[in-house]
């Protein structure tokens, strides 16, 4: 029994930190800021694959986007993205070209 404790830990501590990724993906908002909103989607991603949650692209992509949609300044832009498949399938694909809008607001 005690050497199977270490194992029993690691499972445990992988769990909770899954649970840690999934709920600072969940809980991260956008603040009036796309860039700051953009480099923390790209983070939280990157944790999400290097935890191994298994997640819909699509559900994803929907939660960046419900995100934005709040801001009326960015409603039509949001509608825009959603309204292709192609994209819907890819939130890095969503993210570039959110950066993409960000860049050209810039000029």
């Amino acid at each position: 029994m005690i050497g199977n404790a270490p194992a029993s830990l690691a499972v445990t501590k992988r769990a909770i930190n899954r649970g840690r990724v999934w709920m600072d993906w969940i809980w991260s908002n956008y603040h009036g800021n796309l860039q700051d909103y953009i480099n923390c989607c790209r983070k939280m991603k990157l944790e999400i694959d290097a935890v191994n949650i298994k997640i819909k692209a699509k559900l994803l992509s929907f939660s960046i986007l419900g995100t934005l949609v709040r801001d009326p300044k960015l409603q039509h832009y949001v509608e825009v993205l959603t309204l292709s498949n192609n994209l819907i399938e890819k939130p890095d694909l969503i993210l570039t070209k959110i950066q993409d809008f960000v860049n050209n607001l810039s000029i």
